[in-house]
């Protein structure tokens, strides 16, 4: 597989107004607290770095999905994790909502209940392509 998969969330994830409308109030509370005619305090930009940081993981999220297949590669789009090369995959067990990837030396889990229809359809697809055990 030389070509790239991209493996998208379900839209009602994707949609998450609720949270960017949180980012956005603390935002404006950090704004707020930095501003204030007292005493400036480091403490008081919490608020912001920490919005900052968490409508930068939704845009992050929308960009990249939730996981990528390339060059015989699959690896989840978070901050701090290890992809897995699918010739190295022994074994598929396959949970009510995850897959688990199974290797001779380590475990990669799989949400299916945040994954679109059709990416799940094309997941299933590229496993079913290593002729590996299904448990």
């Amino acid at each position: 597989m030389n070509e790239r998969l991209t493996i998208e969330y379900k839209n009602k994830r994707e949609r998450q107004t609720i949270g960017l409308f949180f980012g956005i109030a603390w935002i404006i509370m950090g704004l707020f607290k930095i501003f204030e005619p007292e005493q400036f305090e480091w403490t008081n930009t919490w608020f912001l770095i920490l919005a900052i940081i968490f409508i930068y993981g939704l845009f992050y999220r929308k960009r990249k999905q939730y996981l990528t297949l390339e060059n015989g590669v699959i690896s989840k789009n978070s901050l701090f994790h290890k992809p897995l090369k699918m010739s190295e995959i022994k074994r598929v067990e396959k949970k009510p909502k995850k897959y688990i990837l199974k290797t001779d030396l380590r475990k990669f889990t799989i949400d299916t209940k945040i994954i679109a229809e059709k990416s799940l359809s094309e997941l299933n697809a590229e496993l079913n392509k290593l002729n590996v055990e299904w448990n």
